[in-house]
C-alpha cells in the first residue's frame, strides 16, 4: 500500500510542479480580450450555422471516399509540418502562446486506445504530445493542435479547444481549416442538443 502512495504522491507532484502552474496563468478569454459568458440555443443554432456554412465553402478542396469519409491528403509527418506552421502563424499574431517547433508521436496501441474513446494525450511528464492515429482523418489535425496546444501552457481542455480551433481555421491548408470548422460543428451540436431539442432537429 505505501509504495502505490508513494507512486501516486510523486506523480501528483510532478504534476503541480511541471504542469500546475499553467492553470494559473491569464485565461483564454483574458488573453482573447472576450467575455465569458451564457449563451442562448438560438445562439448556438446561428453559430452553427455559420461553422456549416465555413465547412461548405472548403468542401471544394476536401476529398471524400466511398463511405462519405473525408481523407487527409497527406502523411502523419506531413500533418506535423503542417500544423506546426499553422501554430507558428498563430502565435506570430498573439501574444500567450510560444514559438517553438512541436514533435507530436503516434501512439503504438492506438488501436486498444480507441475503445477509451480518447483520440490524444499530452504526457506533462516528458511534455510530449500523443496521437491516436486509429481515429478518422478529419479528427487528427485538430487533435493535434489541442494537445500542442497543452504544450505551450494551455492547460484547461476547453481552452485548448478553443485554440485548436483557431489554429486549425487559422491554416493555410484546406484540410486543417476543414478539420477546425468540423471539430467545432460537433461540439455546437452537443450543447444544442442539451439546450433545446426542436433547434437540435
Amino acid at each position: 500500500m505505501r509504495p502505490m502512495i508513494s507512486i501516486l504522491l510523486a506523480v501528483l507532484s510532478l504534476f503541480l510542479s511541471m504542469f500546475g502552474p499553467a492553470y494559473g496563468r491569464y485565461t483564454l478569454d483574458q488573453n482573447l480580450s472576450i467575455e465569458r459568458k451564457n449563451v442562448s440555443a438560438e445562439e448556438l443554432y446561428e453559430t452553427a450555422t455559420i461553422l456549416a456554412m465555413n465547412v461548405s465553402k472548403e468542401l471544394s478542396d476536401v476529398s471524400f471516399d466511398l463511405s462519405g469519409a473525408s481523407v487527409m491528403p497527406y502523411d502523419y509527418n506531413e500533418l506535423k509540418e503542417k500544423v506546426n506552421a499553422a501554430f507558428e502563424k498563430y502565435a506570430s499574431s498573439v501574444d500567450y502562446v510560444s514559438h517553438f517547433k512541436s514533435n507530436p508521436k503516434p501512439i503504438a496501441l492506438s488501436e486498444i486506445m480507441t475503445y477509451t474513446h480518447i483520440s490524444g494525450v499530452y504526457t506533462f511528464m516528458t511534455g510530449e504530445s500523443n496521437i491516436n492515429t486509429n481515429y478518422p482523418d478529419f479528427l487528427r489535425p485538430f487533435t493535434m493542435a489541442h494537445e500542442m496546444a497543452h504544450q505551450r501552457g494551455i492547460a484547461r481542455e476547453d481552452e485548448a479547444n478553443f485554440v485548436a480551433f483557431l489554429v486549425c481555421i487559422g491554416s493555410d491548408d484546406a484540410y486543417l481549416r476543414y478539420s477546425g470548422y468540423t471539430n467545432m460543428i460537433n461540439y455546437m451540436l452537443s450543447a444544442i442538443s442539451k439546450a433545446d431539442m426542436t433547434l437540435y432537429a
